[in-house]
């Protein structure tokens, strides 16, 4: 599916291929420390508020 999307695309800003995607799926990002994670199922209004605390807005 993901391979489909990449060769569909036209006059996007990436210019990212096939290719890339395939280099990009066999690197290992390794532990993601230090991220935060969100659950963004459901509403998302508590995941926006709780992005936006973790970027020190106010009022969030």
């Amino acid at each position: 599916m993901l391979r489909a999307r990449v060769e569909s695309r036209r006059g996007d800003a990436s210019d990212a291929g096939v290719e890339v995607m395939r280099r990009a799926a066999a690197v290992d990002p390794g532990p993601l420390a230090g991220w935060a994670r969100l659950d963004a199922a459901g509403d998302p209004r508590p995941a926006a508020r709780s992005l936006l605390a973790l970027n020190g807005v106010s009022g969030a």
